[in-house]
């Protein structure tokens, strides 16, 4: 074959090779092939890493919480040290960096490490790099709580307020622990049938003067929808009377409805441990439950509406300075807000004073000097016709005018004017009531009369009563109001009488693992549980 017939051989099959399509897609599928393959063994090493990752953050998570801990006694790096250790890890730290003071324990930490792949050595890819950093934090920050405190009658029972006074303190003792000056305060409100506000705290109110005996407010129905307190508003001053205690005891009043004893009294914004404490351990026992006025004043010690009488009182020289501008706004996103209600029972029935027996004029008067009282009544005149001898015998009808008369309780004796004579007078109901229970003051009535009704319409005549299920209401609604507001609350049932005692304290709270149902000794565990969340770490990275 010559040259020439070569040559168009090959120029036929270089032709016929440009015609040709078969297999024309046989590089490409290879080069996609490979591709996938990569993407494949890309996702299963980093999925592999990733999950080498997550483990890696979570160890390094806890040990940097355990480590910021405030109360955490080991060395904080320490610490981290040995969780890593415990994990298999201690190699792959990096770095530990501890900033700590007073009040505040920040720890960073890094951790450094490598995954082999299964896959990627294939594309020459061996390790995949693994980076983990947490930082941990545990600062007191402005902390606001109201601890809201039953001292009805109840707790004089099988030593329940000496256990809530040893728990009550050792809360003190943790929330206040390594806390700079302001930057923790607490209220301490105790309530019974009424919660008695104090005379420093309640004349920044606009509250009604009829009466300085003592210190409570009645608060209308609606006030329970709302945890504003405005020191503008009017609010009523609750009656200061006697309704429990029976007329075989004496004159008294023993019991009031708003009790004074200064330990009864709020203590708004403190943050001394030792004044605190000695606040609490003064504490007695006495009177009928009402949880929704406590809640009602404990909340409303957590909203800016009653700044401007902590501010007062700052200025009066009443409360530390540190607290001026408290409390704060309810959005201040450093700022946390807590309120803890601790009661051993259930709400019962409030009493309350009629208007028409709040003030006014009543029929009884005061000697000042020795105290006593005298009971103002009408006699009645007689009248009358008869035969009567005027010069001869002449049909002749009488009558005699109505005549005031004092009748004076402590010896029974009648007179023509009060005990005391021109010293005695007339007293407001406001102040009777300070000088008399009502079951004395309705016997001292059937004395004058002999009339035994006397007794029993008096005995019950001045003053109504709201219900246990009313104030359950109430309850339930002032709680929601502070819930919407962001305030947290904690609700502890001691030594609960019944289920639905429990029911209506986990309505309450912020949540059902915020409500503590205890017996006995348990008290202190809740207490201290409540305290340790309060301050709990919080893992900022």
């Amino acid at each position: 074959m010559g040259r020439k017939n070569w040559d168009e051989r090959i120029a036929r099959r270089l032709r016929r090779f440009g015609r040709e399509e078969e297999g024309a897609l046989a590089i490409w599928s290879i080069f996609m092939l490979m591709m996938m393959l990569m993407a494949g063994a890309l996702g299963i090493d980093m999925m592999l890493a990733e999950m080498r990752r997550a483990e890696l953050q979570s160890t390094l998570d806890r040990a940097v919480l355990a480590a910021a801990d405030l109360d955490q006694e080991q060395d904080p790096e320490g610490v981290v040290h040995s969780y890593l250790e415990v994990a298999g890890l201690a190699e792959h730290l990096q770095d530990v960096k501890v900033e700590e003071g007073l009040n505040f324990r920040n720890v960073q930490a890094n951790v450094r490490t490598e995954q082999d792949t299964l896959l990627l050595d294939m594309f020459g890819k061996d390790v995949l790099p693994i980076v983990a950093q947490a930082t941990a934090e545990e600062a007191v920050s402005e902390v606001e709580v109201s601890l809201v405190l039953d001292i009805s009658g109840s707790m004089g029972s099988n030593q329940r307020l000496p256990r809530l006074k040893d728990a009550a303190e050792e809360f003190v003792d943790i929330l206040l622990a390594s806390a700079e000056p302001g930057a923790i305060s607490l209220s301490i409100v105790p309530y019974a049938t009424q919660v008695s506000v104090g005379s420093q705290l309640i004349q920044q109110f606009s509250v009604s003067d009829e009466h300085a005996h003592s210190h409570c407010v009645k608060f209308e129905n609606g006030a329970f929808d709302t945890i504003e307190l405005s020191t503008d508003d009017p609010l009523e001053r609750a009656a200061h009377f006697d309704p429990f205690s029976p007329y075989t005891w004496g004159r008294g009043p023993f019991r009031t409805v708003c009790r004074t004893e200064p330990e009864a009294e709020i203590m708004p914004f403190g943050e001394d441990g030792a004044t605190l404490k000695a606040r609490i351990d003064d504490l007695t026992a006495d009177g009928n439950t009402s949880i929704d006025i406590g809640v009602k004043w404990g909340a409303a010690l957590l909203d800016p509406s009653t700044r401007p009488a902590i501010d007062a009182m700052i200025d009066a020289g009443e409360i530390d300075a540190v607290f001026a501008g408290r409390p704060r706004d309810l959005d201040e996103p450093e700022v946390l807000k807590v309120l803890v209600v601790m009661t051993d029972g259930q709400n019962t029935t409030l009493f309350e004073m009629d208007d028409d027996y709040r003030s006014g004029p009543s029929d009884f008067w005061i000697d000042p000097d020795t105290g006593r009282l005298s009971f103002e009544t009408i006699e009645e005149g007689s009248s009358g016709c008869g035969w009567k001898w005027q010069s001869g015998w002449k049909w002749v009808c009488t009558e005699e005018e109505d005549e005031v008369v004092y009748y004076v309780p402590h010896n029974g004796d009648w007179r023509s004017t009060p005990y005391g004579g021109s010293d005695a007078y007339r007293l407001d109901y406001a102040d009777l009531w300070a000088e008399t229970t009502v079951g004395y003051h309705a016997y001292m009535r059937y004395l004058a009369s002999g009339d035994p009704d006397d007794y029993y319409d008096w005995d019950n005549e001045p003053y109504h009563a709201s219900t246990a299920s009313l104030k359950d209401q109430r309850l339930s609604r002032i709680c929601q109001a502070a819930r919407d507001a962001g305030i947290v609350i904690y609700t502890v049932g001691f030594e609960l009488p019944n289920d639905n005692a429990a029911l209506v304290l986990e309505d309450c709270a912020s949540s059902p693992g915020h409500f503590f149902r205890v017996e006995g000794l348990e008290i202190s565990d809740a207490f201290t549980a409540i305290a340790r969340q309060v301050r709990q770490v919080r893992l900022i990275e």
